[in-house]
């Protein structure tokens, strides 16, 4: 496990992402944001939700992904462990019938 960056482009490091991620966490996907500079990184729960957290390339670190991908591998167990930069999904507002 290492400290220095991932590099590349920004699709080539959520791709380096995702390749650490699935070995810790099946199922588990990276979603590059360039608008953001991040990645973000998420997996589907036992309740039919995903749980994700975002990643600012600036700490995309191989040791950083492993920390991530055993987060959302408990949750995918069903364990609600917190994350860290949680990626909350939006919430539809809508006036009352």
């Amino acid at each position: 496990m290492n400290d220095d960056l991932l590099v590349g482009t920004i699709d080539e490091i959520a791709a380096q992402a995702q390749r650490i991620l699935n070995g810790i966490v099946p199922g588990a996907w990276c979603q590059p944001q360039e608008y953001d500079n991040r990645i973000d990184c998420g997996v589907r729960q036992p309740d039919g939700n995903v749980a994700a957290e975002m990643i600012a390339l600036e700490y995309a670190t191989e040791k950083g992904i492993r920390a991530t991908g055993e987060r959302l591998f408990q949750r995918q167990k069903g364990i609600q462990v917190p994350l860290q930069n949680e990626i909350w999904l939006p919430t539809l507002i809508k006036p009352a019938s």
